[in-house]
């Protein structure tokens, strides 16, 4: 089983759109694919909008915010109250997204779907699920209505978006734990053991990261999770802020929307909203290889290919604000379309491999 379920229904993208806009690439002054990934990329949003001039003007990005009740097992060096703390803060711009935000003039939204303590920010939209999962060494992490919940959240907000005339959108995420549950579901779902899934998070120490790997493989034992469908890893050991970005990711696919990808929290969410509805994955835009072991893994399973590759682990959603820059700049050159004309050139031809 897959876990896929089809009242997620997407749109195919345009292929006529992707190759009108290949096709002027081409006639823009400057070597046949000389902006490699980039001028893909600008075809598939392009395709995704249904319009030959891409917009990437407008755009916002959702961060999901919740906690993990694994953080009991000693997995993170950090407790539950700073999933709050960081959530005021990115709300109100002060964290190192709101600075890249505020400098590409990007809205922000924060979200608290299960978060163990208030934030205390007005900034900070209440939809709370419940106050962190639990200990999903002892329990099952949440219940499968409370994951459908998380997913829907994910969704409507997306939609909401759509709603408010948004070009281009992304999702991040704050929640203490979870590089340990994004590595459990990953370790499940492509049945491997945590040794190779798991890294050392905010800063681990060896101690702290044998403890996460043994902690996950328990959990895959205890639940037999190697033989679940992504529904059930989820709901034994995942976490809301994985549940609602993958339900984002989902929505911003029906809502025909191009979605950028961020780093192995996100790229986890991205995995599982694909096993949910595998129409997604089309929408994708990815950013940077993060880090974390997980992240590689997963954009190979998704046949995603990161062009950002900084050994970053920040999160949040930084790395797709670090995308959407680039992908601003390789649009004017598209956008401006300066041909070989204007510089007296005769035109590249696209020649044919053999």
């Amino acid at each position: 089983m897959t876990g896929e379920n089809f009242k997620y229904k997407t749109e195919k993208v345009d292929k006529e759109i992707y190759s009108l806009i290949k096709k002027r690439w081409d006639a823009v002054a400057k070597p046949i694919d000389g902006l490699g990934k980039f001028e893909e990329y600008i075809c598939r949003i392009g395709a995704i909008q249904k319009s030959v001039n891409p917009r990437l003007t407008k755009a916002g990005v959702v961060v999901f915010c919740a906690d993990n009740g694994i953080v009991d097992e000693g997995v993170s060096q950090s407790d539950q109250s700073v999933t709050a703390l960081c959530a005021g803060n990115i709300a109100t711009y002060k964290s190192v997204l709101g600075k890249f935000a505020s400098m590409l003039d990007c809205n922000i939204s924060v979200v608290d779907v299960g978060m163990a303590y208030d934030s205390g920010c007005k900034d900070v939209i209440d939809n709370n699920i419940m106050h962190s999962t639990n200990n999903f060494l002892n329990e099952p992490a949440m219940t499968k209505e409370q994951l459908n919940e998380a997913v829907e959240c994910g969704i409507k907000h997306a939609f909401r978006l759509k709603d408010e005339g948004y070009d281009i959108v992304a999702a991040g995420e704050m929640g203490i734990g979870n590089t340990t549950t994004s590595a459990a579901v990953i370790s499940a779902l492509l049945k491997m053991p945590a040794k190779e899934c798991a890294g050392r998070g905010a800063g681990l120490d060896d101690k702290g990261l044998r403890r996460k790997i043994e902690v996950i493989d328990e959990a895959v034992k205890k639940y037999d999770l190697y033989n679940k469908d992504v529904t059930d890893v989820m709901s034994c050991v995942g976490g809301l802020d994985i549940a609602a970005m993958a339900g984002f990711y989902i929505g911003a696919a029906m809502a025909s929307l191009p979605v950028i990808l961020d780093g192995v929290i996100s790229m986890c969410a991205a995995y599982v909203a694909y096993l949910m509805c595998k129409g997604v994955k089309d929408y994708y835009i990815p950013s940077h290889a993060s880090r974390e072991k997980c992240a590689r893994i997963i954009a190979k399973s998704l046949d995603v290919n990161p062009v950002i590759d900084a050994d970053m682990a920040v999160g949040e959603g930084t790395g797709s604000l670090m995308m959407l820059s680039l992908l601003r700049m390789a649009n004017e050159v598209y956008s401006d379309g300066t041909g070989f004309d204007d510089y007296g050139l005769e035109q590249y031809t696209r020649r044919r491999q053999c």
